[in-house]
């Protein structure tokens, strides 16, 4: 899913069955394609190396 989550404006994010694999942040200089890019890589971290990213809930 790619669309907003308050209070960002773009946000994607990739799901399974089971888990939420990756949440990430467009960033302001950042193309849809780039943001794209970044979560196929994220999507690959997630499934062989169980590394999640969440920029949408991380701590301030």
């Amino acid at each position: 899913m790619i669309g907003p989550v308050y209070p960002f404006e773009c946000v994607a994010t990739a799901t399974d069955k089971h888990n939420c694999l990756a949440m990430l942040v467009r960033q302001s200089c950042e193309t849809l394609n780039d943001l794209l890019q970044r979560l196929d890589a994220a999507i690959e971290a997630a499934y062989e190396y169980d590394h999640f990213i969440d920029e949408v809930n991380r701590t301030q």
